[in-house]
């Protein structure tokens, strides 16, 4: 991580950055390793500043893993913001072990599991999930107040998240956070304030 940490990057040569690095062990490795929690980050974070958050190209800080908080900031000229970076995934899920699976089965020569699932009770429950990480979150009382940036790792149901859903957000969390984003399959979804989607026009891998 050191070579990530504690420099300004401009989004796409962050996310690249990231990436060789997490090609360079398997994924289960990746996934597993305390010390590759920044690099997690840095991929979440230059994906949403490639996206260009408030119409503005960003620059993003990967903050060393030491500090607490926050996790990155991202820089626009004399606009510095904040941001705090977590997770939404199936309670108790541990993607490490699904991959030392899915690894285990390609070297054996054995074709992928497929699971089937109902994308609405996906949606559903990504709903949920997400609010109860944003309380835990809000629970930190952090300050300065800082941006919330909520990976979704679910179905890729992003439109799940609508302008009430959005309003009701901000009515419970507002006060916690300067704004609150997800980002979830190919969008970033501003959830507070001025609820809004933004879809990637072209993928910065």
């Amino acid at each position: 991580m050191s070579e990530l940490e504690g420099k300004w990057w401009a989004p796409h040569a962050l996310f690249e950055a990231a990436h060789a690095i997490r090609r360079s062990m398997p994924q289960s490795e990746f996934l597993r390793r305390p010390d590759m929690r920044g690099v997690r980050e840095a991929i979440t974070c230059s994906s949403l500043a490639a996206l260009r958050p408030w119409n503005r190209d960003w620059e993003v800080f990967a903050v060393p893993q030491h500090d607490q908080f926050p996790d990155a900031v991202f820089r626009c000229g004399n606009d510095v913001r904040r941001f705090e970076v977590t997770w939404v995934d199936h309670p108790g899920r541990r993607m490490s072990e699904e991959y030392v699976q899915a690894e285990a089965r390609e070297a054996a020569g054995l074709p992928p599991i497929l699971e089937h699932y109902d994308w609405q009770e996906e949606s559903d429950l990504g709903l949920r999930l997400i609010v109860e990480r944003i309380d835990q979150k809000a629970q930190k009382r952090y300050r300065p107040k800082p941006n919330l940036l909520l990976h979704v790792n679910l179905d890729r149901s992003e439109h799940a998240a609508s302008s009430l859903y959005a309003w009701q957000i901000g009515q419970m969390f507002g006060d916690s956070f300067d704004s609150i984003w997800l980002l979830w399959g190919s969008r970033a979804v501003r959830l507070w304030p001025n609820p809004a989607r933004i879809k990637a026009i072209a993928s910065p891998a």
